[in-house]
């Protein structure tokens, strides 16, 4: 069974309302040039309320980090990958454990250091002295 190029268009607006894969920019050409080769779409087009919203793109959340356009508020950004939303505070409670981890280690360094330099301190007065 053929797909109609606007049909076609209409599902890859519906997948990339989930995943942003593609610019809006692209899916707005690739209607045109969809509606251009059937008349008969173009009034179909005007049902599509979900193609009227391609250009809202101003009023559309962004990644606080690279501005990429982001659908949910709850979600892992799709090109930078950063974790936002009501994840976020998981995230960062994960940073601060990982950060609490490294200051630990570097304290247990630093305390073998200072062990090892006594210990070394104190065979060296001793054997000074023999």
């Amino acid at each position: 069974m053929d797909i109609s190029p606007l049909e076609a268009v209409c599902d890859a607006i519906r997948k990339n309302s989930e995943r942003q894969d593609i610019p809006d920019t692209t899916l707005q050409d690739l209607l045109k040039d969809a509606t251009a080769r059937d008349p008969v779409s173009r009034d179909a087009v005007a049902r599509h309320s979900h193609i009227e919203e391609l250009d809202t793109e101003a009023t559309t959340p962004k990644c606080p980090k690279c501005a990429w356009p982001r659908i949910k508020e709850s979600s892992v950004c799709g090109n930078c990958g950063i974790v936002y939303g009501k994840y976020n505070s998981m995230r960062i409670a994960e940073l601060s454990a990982i950060r609490t981890q490294i200051k630990q280690r570097e304290r247990r360094r630093l305390w073998a250091t200072l062990a090892a330099i006594a210990v070394a301190t104190l065979v060296y007065s001793v054997f000074k002295f023999i």
